[in-house]
């Protein structure tokens, strides 16, 4: 017993010499503030599809969106991590075993039964501690897991939204096409009366049946692109919509908001960022357990039990024993495998640094961008009122006859083409806030 103790204070005493140790994450620091300056006075808003979606069934859609199958398969992953964690724990304590014994013999003409139990139970201890790394490396891949789960819910919600404003950029575009072609067959019922009138040649007529043909064929690939986009949004919710309409009742232009946060905080918040570190967390936790294999290992057993027979000798039992076991064969093979998880650590750490560098890229291209779909959207609404007044003025004067017709027909359709463009403009404003709610990284956690 007094070995086992002084073997236990050995192995406490070269446990706390030099061991392998973790480098801990190796990442550049966050910048103060973002590049783009002109975006830094408002704040992050959680849930954003409530803010950019006023019908609330359309939020509930993108909420929805978060709890589908891509959701489904990265939560049965976690619960794998944290199983393999549980493991990683379980190599900590001690192990016990319990044995039965009941066997008989013949000896000199007679029988023996002897009946016996015991327990044993026992402890090993890697001296540099390659069981806890390794509880430490499962611990970062179960936070590795749920970064992944982050990144799965945030993906989701951010396809299932520009979905649906891809549904609400066409349905803009179908109104300002419907309208054009209301325009066209005025201008065109216009332009028959004037000919039959004789104040007019067939060429007016021409012209303003040409203009409606035109309008009339913006309409088939746009109902198209509608019907796309509300399948694309049912393969994300692996759910049929039903009746349900992806339209708003809102005025579209006006369902606009912005997202912005610190840098730090958006890092701390981004699932590829958080992935990333939990990765390099778990790279390093292995290596410094692939090197820790390469020190000794002390272990403590004891056992106790007893022995019943119906001849002697019979009676309690017990022993306490306690080893050092040195690894010396196979040292190759543990310094390979110690120097490939190094190379893992390394790649890991290569990852967080890429991983922090396109973090920082996404968001300050999604701050750029949206500021240009706003600046775009504003020119195109002014183009809208230029093109209203063109197409007034253009229709007064063919009615004085200071004009043919053609000055009409093209007005006309310089100003289905300004609405048509501000329909699109409305869209990539949308979509840009989408984007930038996603470059944060909100909307990832619930």
């Amino acid at each position: 017993m007094g070995k086992a103790l002084m073997l236990g204070a050995a192995a406490l005493g070269l446990s706390a010499c030099a061991t392998p140790s973790a480098r801990g994450p190796e990442v550049p620091t966050a910048p103060d503030r973002w590049a783009f300056a002109s975006a830094q006075t408002e704040t992050a808003q959680n849930p954003w599809w409530r803010g950019l979606f006023p019908d609330p069934a359309l939020a509930a859609l993108v909420e929805e969106a978060g709890q589908g199958p891509s959701v489904a398969v990265t939560l049965a992953r976690r619960e794998a991590a944290e199983a393999r964690l549980r493991a990683a724990l379980q190599a900590l304590a001690p192990t016990g075993a319990v044995r039965v014994d009941l066997s008989g013999r013949v000896e000199d003409a007679a029988e023996s039964v002897v009946a016996g139990a015991e327990f044993s139970i026992g402890y090993s201890h890697n001296l540099a501690g390659a069981e806890r790394w390794r509880v430490r490396a499962a611990a970062a891949r179960v936070e590795a897991a749920d970064a992944t789960l982050a990144a799965a819910r945030l993906d989701a919600r951010v396809t299932a939204a520009r979905l649906i404003a891809a549904a609400l950029a066409v349905e803009g575009q179908q109104a300002a096409a419907r309208r054009g072609l209301a325009a066209a067959e005025e201008s065109l019922s216009l332009a028959q009366a004037r000919v039959s009138a004789g104040l007019d040649s067939a060429l007016a007529a021409a012209q303003a049946r040409a203009a409606r043909d035109r309008q009339a064929a913006l309409l088939p690939p746009l109902a198209q692109a509608r019907l796309q986009a509300r399948l694309g949004l049912e393969a994300v919710l692996a759910r049929s919509l039903g009746g349900q309409a992806l339209t708003t009742p809102e005025p579209f232009a006006q369902a606009q908001t912005q997202f912005t946060d610190t840098p730090v905080a958006v890092l701390a918040r981004r699932p590829d960022m958080r992935l990333a570190l939990a990765d390099l967390a778990a790279a390093d936790g292995e290596a410094a357990a692939a090197e820790a294999d390469r020190w000794p290992t002390m272990s403590i057993a004891t056992m106790f039990g007893f022995a019943a027979a119906d001849r002697p000798p019979d009676g309690a039992v017990g022993m306490v024993t306690g080893s050092l076991l040195a690894p010396m064969l196979g040292a190759a093979r543990r310094e390979a495998l110690s120097d490939a998880a190094a190379a893992e650590a390394e790649a890991a750490a290569a990852e967080a640094r890429r991983a922090f560098a396109a973090a920082i890229a996404d968001v300050e291209t999604s701050l750029v961008r949206l500021h240009e779909t706003r600046t775009a959207r504003q020119a195109r609404a002014a183009v809208v009122v230029s093109a209203q007044e063109q197409s007034d003025l253009a229709r007064s004067r063919y009615l004085s006859g200071l004009t043919s017709f053609l000055e009409v027909t093209l007005a006309d359709a310089a100003l289905a083409e300004a609405e048509f463009g501000l329909a699109q403009a409305d869209g990539a404003l949308l979509e840009a806030q989408i984007l930038l709610a996603g470059a944060l990284g909100l909307g990832a956690d619930f």
